[in-house]
């Protein structure tokens, strides 16, 4: 008998069963860590955009520049504007940059919280 090296046919279709099962347990998880990551990103923006508007209705900061933010007051109206909100962010310029994939961040009045959305909102046209 001649030694022949080389794998069976039984050996080969044995690792390929083992390859497809840890694939299709693997690849799942691979998409959930991404779409986790990306609602912690979300999670993360809103936190950061509720922190600079609390910043605004400072006492010290609507003394020390006449900013009259109350309760209710819409976003782009008064001094709740783009400019001052981003003023308090270090992180972004722009609300556009805190976009995630096809949603885009919408920071709401004073007194609501930030959302995120896939309608085009206005700062973003």
């Amino acid at each position: 008998m001649k030694n022949k090296d080389g794998f069976t046919l039984v050996e080969i279709m044995f690792a390929v069963a083992i390859i497809g099962l840890l694939a299709s347990i693997g690849i799942p998880s691979i998409l959930h860590a991404f779409e986790n990551a990306k609602d912690k990103t979300k999670q993360s923006h809103i936190a950061t955009i509720e922190k600079a508007k609390s910043m605004l209705t400072l006492p010290e900061l609507v003394y020390a520049y006449g900013r009259s933010l109350e309760d209710g007051a819409e976003f782009g109206e008064g001094d709740y504007t783009e400019e001052n909100l981003m003023a308090c962010i270090h992180t972004a310029e722009t609300l556009e940059e805190l976009k995630v994939d096809d949603n885009y961040l919408v920071p709401g009045n004073i007194g609501t919280k930030a959302y995120y959305t896939k309608t085009q909102p206005a700062y973003a046209r």
